[in-house]
Parts: structure tokens; C-alpha cells; sequence
């Protein structure tokens, strides 16, 4: 039973909230919206690609003992063995649609129908699909939320020259990529012997994580000159921020120290971030030296034998980043000597050029003391500082890109430490936010 609310007291509440084209969202969102909806009208346009509710459909047989209020009569058939449940409907649901299903699952469980069901008529705008090719055929079956047998009772065959459906193998994105600039050279090519009319701007193209892909599409669509008769016009959708930004990527991998391996290819990336080295006052042919030492002096991975130990791993010093620094820093010191306690000196590091192996040793105490302190277990606002810190000890702007997006973080950090202020949290000691 919801708590009355005076909506009298309740300023800048709209007529409608409207949530459309999201596939999925959290069950905190939901709740707020639920609480809202005593108060005004709240609408969910939300795509499905059946008619039926197929929310039972895919794994946990509990699932289908779970009593659900939305289209009872749609359910799945109750003589069915219970062994065979969640092979009762599209396979392809079965195995790509668990999000969509959850989701479909989440929103019967805030969705009463007989409350607004009166309100409302149905207007159907959508045509079933035909199946003239095996794609459409593919489209019917899960919109019917058709069980695989059935379609193949039907023995429906494929026609010699229907390509509405292909399947391609390749052994790497590189060369999913290849494959699909051929492809879509070949369409084109075929529309226009068709004489039909189709535009780059009728293609899109879907992957399971663009950030995979991004690289590889800009190198082969991107190689091509623009008066090239092969070139193609490509946009790169869905792009966070945060993966093109350096300076975001560097505070995302510190944010993960305390799982981090310390390997020399980490450290290395760091040091490409023009913010972190304006920081540690390195140039880009300094961090070219700072390889050059780094390899001679045999480092591989680990700060030292103790961080190697937190990651369950053998205690052992050698080819750490604190090994290698000692090497180098008894060779500045020294020369080319013989071993001193145990340690042989690297003597490539000298003179002026010193400079910079303080700024590689005060990355790494800094390092060190951000990968202790994130250990820890802490409640939100600790966080808030703790990035505030990230952001303080390991950038500077270098551009006004950067201090346009530090500025931006730093006020993302006030807004979120004004609403924790404002929910009046109540912080507790095991809270740990990651």
C-alpha cells in the first residue's frame, strides 16, 4: 500500500512522463515510476518482438511455476513436460533475448492491466509479417513464438536464390569487418542491377559491443579515399565518452588497481594519457627512454613481492617494478659494478636524463598508495573523495579538452555528493562502492 502523498505540495510534477525506445531499465527507475503514477500518467513504449508474453521462456523451470498477472491466457501450455519448458518457443529467444525477456519480466510485475485497460483502445498498426523469404519466415516464427518443431513440421523449403538470410565465417574482427564492406559492396552493386534504390543510409549494422569493433571499422571503411568508387559512408554510433576520452579510460583503469596485475604494458598505457604525463612532467620522447630502461632492466609485472601475494600468487620480488627500480637507481648511483647485496645494477640510466626516472618512481609510490587505499571498504562520500584524489595526484589538464573534462567530472562529483547530502544516506562501515 503506497504512503499518501498531498500532490498540492509536489512542484514541477508533469501532466505525462512518456519512456520511449529504452530497451531495458533498472528496477530502481521502475520503482520511482510506479511511485509516480498515483500522480500522473505514465506510459512505457516498449518494443517486443512477439505478440505473445514470453517472459517464462528460456531457463530456471521455477520460472514457469511463478504466477504472473499479464495475459494469463498466453501462457505456455500447462500439459507440457516439465522437463521440455524452456524449449517451448523460439530458440533464438531462448538464447539472444535474455535481456529482453528479463526486462519483459520486470515490468509485469509493476504493469495492472485492469487499471487503465478501460481507458485505452487498442489500435494495432502492426502488420504480421509475410513469409516470402526465410528471413521473414524467421520474423513469423518468433512474433507466433513459434517452437522450432512446429516450423519444421511444415517442411518449408528455401528458395535456391534467396539470400534474405547468410551466415559467414570469420576468424577475427578484422575480418568480420572485410567481409561485411564486401558484402555490402556486392548490395549495392545488385540493387543497382535490379535498378532499385538503396542509400548507406538504409544500412545498419549491429554488433554485440561497438567498442570491439570500432577500431577495425575505422581502419578498413576508413582506409578508402572519399572519390574511391568502393568508398562507403560510415557513422560509428553508441560511442561512450568514456572510450574515447584517454583521461576517462586511465581514471576507469586506476579506479581497478586493486585487481590490477601492475604489468609494464599497463604502466606503459598510463603514460600515453597527455594529462597524466603533463602531471609526472614527462614528454613523449621521455616515456620512449623510460621504455628503453624499463625493458633493460627486466620488468614484467607486480609492484613488488607483497602486491604479487595479494593476488594469491607466489611472494617473490623478481622482475617487479620496486626489483627494477632498485637495479636502475644503484646504477645511477654507481656505474657499471658487480652485484651489490644481491642486486645487479642497470647503468644506462645517468646524468641529466635521472630526471625522469624520479618522475617513474613517484608514479609508482603514488601508485602504491592509491592501490592500498582502494583496498579499503568505505561508504559513497569517502568514494567521492577518494576519486577527487585519483583526479588530483594523477592529472593534469594538457589541453583544454582535458580541463574541460576534468571541470565536467569534478561537477558530476558535486551532483553526486548534493544528492547523497539531500537522500540523507544512512552510510554504513561495510558499504564498499565499485
Amino acid at each position: 500500500m503506497k504512503d499518501a502523498i498531498d500532490i498540492e505540495r509536489i512542484e514541477g510534477i508533469p501532466k505525462r512522463i512518456i519512456v520511449f525506445g529504452i530497451s531495458s531499465l533498472p528496477r530502481q527507475t521502475l520503482e520511482v515510476l510506479d511511485r509516480l503514477a498515483p500522480y500522473t500518467q505514465v506510459m512505457l513504449f516498449v518494443c517486443n518482438p512477439s505478440e505473445h508474453y514470453w517472459g517464462d521462456l528460456v531457463e530456471g523451470r521455477e520460472l514457469f511455476r511463478r504466477a504472473y498477472r499479464r495475459q494469463p491466457d498466453k501462457k505456455m501450455t500447462a500439459n507440457l513436460d516439465e522437463n521440455v519448458l524452456h524449449l517451448h518457443g523460439h530458440p533464438l529467444l531462448a538464447a539472444w533475448g535474455r535481456q529482453g525477456r528479463d526486462y519483459l519480466r520486470l515490468l509485469d510485475e509493476y504493469d495492472n492491466t485492469d487499471s487503465y485497460r478501460a481507458k485505452f483502445e487498442n489500435i494495432d498498426l502492426f502488420t504480421s509479417p509475410q513469409e516470402d523469404n526465410l528471413l521473414h519466415q524467421l520474423q513469423k516464427d518468433i512474433f507466433d513464438l513459434r517452437p522450432l518443431s512446429e516450423r519444421q513440421e511444415q517442411k518449408t523449403r528455401v528458395a535456391k536464390g534467396d539470400r534474405s538470410l547468410s551466415f559467414m565465417v570469420a576468424h577475427s574482427p578484422q575480418r568480420e569487418v572485410e567481409i561485411l564492406q564486401d558484402q555490402l559492396l556486392a548490395e549495392f552493386e545488385l540493387a543497382q542491377q535490379r535498378g532499385d534504390v538503396l542509400s548507406p543510409r538504409d544500412i545498419l549494422v549491429m554488433v554485440p559491443d561497438i567498442q570491439d569493433y570500432a577500431a577495425h571499422i575505422d581502419a578498413v571503411f576508413g582506409k578508402l579515399d572519399r572519390k574511391d568508387p568502393r568508398y562507403l559512408p560510415f557513422h560509428i554510433a553508441d560511442q561512450g565518452q568514456r572510450h574515447k576520452a584517454p583521461l576517462l579510460i586511465a581514471l576507469e583503469h586506476l579506479l581497478h588497481l586493486p585487481e590490477s596485475r601492475f604489468s609494464v604494458s599497463e604502466l606503459l598505457d598510463l603514460l600515453e594519457v597527455p594529462a597524466l604525463r603533463q602531471r609526472f612532467e614527462l614528454s613523449e620522447s621521455d616515456c620512449a627512454e623510460l621504455k628503453h630502461w624499463i625493458q633493460g632492466a627486466n620488468i614484467r609485472w607486480g609492484l613488488d613481492a607483497k602486491q604479487r601475494g595479494h593476488l594469491d600468487l607466489p611472494e617473490v620480488a623478481g622482475n617487479s617494478w620496486r626489483f627494477g627500480l632498485k637495479r636502475m637507481l644503484l646504477g645511477y648511483a654507481t656505474g657499471e659494478q658487480d652485484a651489490w647485496q644481491g642486486t645487479l645494477p642497470y647503468s644506462e640510466v645517468a646524468g641529466l636524463g635521472a630526471t625522469k626516472l624520479g618522475a617513474l618512481v613517484e608514479l609508482l609510490d603514488q601508485l602504491e598508495a592509491h592501490w592500498l587505499r582502494l583496498q579499503t571498504t568505505a561508504t559513497p562520500l569517502v568514494w567521492v573523495e577518494r576519486i577527487r584524489q585519483l583526479l588530483n595526484d594523477f592529472f593534469k589538464a594538457e589541453s583544454d579538452q582535458d580541463l574541460s573534462l576534468l571541470l565536467k567530472i569534478e561537477k558530476q562529483l558535486d551532483a553526486w555528493q548534493s544528492d547523497l547530502e539531500l537522500a540523507e544516506v544512512v552510510e554504513k562501515n561495510n558499504t564498499r562502492a565499485r
